[in-house]
């Protein structure tokens, strides 16, 4: 069966051959799609300096129908390693699905996700939430679909220096956003939200539909009109829209340890936070552990 027919049959987003072109233009990673033991996944490679990390269905994990990927298939994945030429294997794994039948070093860091979002109700919400979002529709601000490359742009340094005032990695780049605008144009499951003010972006949000769950990818505003709460309208719209899809979760995803605000600010909406989980996997002995020091003494230096 052809790949892309067999991600639309299980509505999965994430393993698109569309998905992976877009991967491969800004990151120049390489994809594996993988049929094993009835298990179908993509695994991407992507360098980290000269390092090389493969990841099991970038950035959520799991398999194309959606399940989490066996012991059995990780250990068929780690044999034939030398075909993906990495030093490292990840896989990420919701705190909201099951717990996997694997075991290894683990990354964790707070998920946040609206489990039962066709209970959700804007009745439920905070009246602090439900102020902002009456003065957000009251500041004349308006919301439309990101169509050019200059609102991939725009989308792009919104998120830079949201990154750079948290301290964070610069993860995405230009070429990146821009590919996330120009696949939304032809993706109905990938959406890329805008909010206006005068005739200037002032805010974003990227949201995908994947399988049964919406995921929160990226977002970011002008702190210059952050009192217009453009991020308020923007989550409620986003939200509010995929429950009207019939989607089941909205998962707001992992967010940094320290950025205790933002796991606030995903909570305010209803959501719930558990530990996300990715498990790590050696497979250049030497060439992993050196990474693996590295990252740890680049966590330190930040602190």
């Amino acid at each position: 069966m052809d790949w892309d027919v067999f991600c639309q049959e299980h509505s999965n987003f994430f393993h698109l051959p569309a998905w992976q072109a877009l991967l491969t233009g800004a990151f120049g990673a390489t994809t594996f799609y993988l049929d094993r033991d009835g298990i179908r996944c993509c695994v991407q490679v992507f360098s980290a300096g000269p390092f090389r990390l493969a990841y099991v269905g970038f950035p959520v994990g799991g398999s194309v129908s959606g399940e989490t990927v066996s012991k059995y298939f990780l250990s068929a994945l780690l044999k034939s390693s030398p075909g993906f030429q990495a030093d490292l294997l990840r896989v990420p794994v919701s705190g909201f699905s099951a717990s996997p039948s694997i075991e290894g070093k683990t990354i964790e860091t707070p998920e946040t996700a609206i489990t039962e979002l066709q209970r959700w109700s804007p009745e439920s919400l905070d009246r602090a939430v439900l102020r902002n979002l009456k003065r957000a529709n009251s500041r004349y601000l308006k919301t439309r679909t990101a169509l050019t490359e200059a609102d991939g742009d725009t989308i792009f340094d919104l998120y830079r220096n949201a990154v750079t005032r948290h301290g964070g990695i610069h993860r995405y780049n230009r070429a990146y956003f821009r590919g996330i605008v120009t696949l939304s144009l032809h993706e109905p499951r990938l959406r890329c939200n805008l909010a206006e003010y005068d005739g200037q972006v002032i805010g974003f949000i990227v949201t995908v539909d994947n399988i049964d769950t919406t995921y929160y990818l990226h977002g970011g505003i002008s702190m210059e009109h952050r009192e217009l709460r453009p991020s308020d309208l923007l989550f409620f719209e986003a939200i509010s829209a995929s429950k009207q899809r019939g989607q089941k979760v909205f998962n707001m995803l992992s967010s940094p340890r320290k950025q205790y605000s933002l796991i606030r600010f995903k909570e305010k909406w209803g959501g719930e936070t558990r530990l996300h989980r990715t498990y790590q996997f050696v497979i250049s002995p030497v060439r992993g552990r050196l990474f693996s020091v590295a990252e740890s003494c680049y966590r330190v230096l930040r602190g």
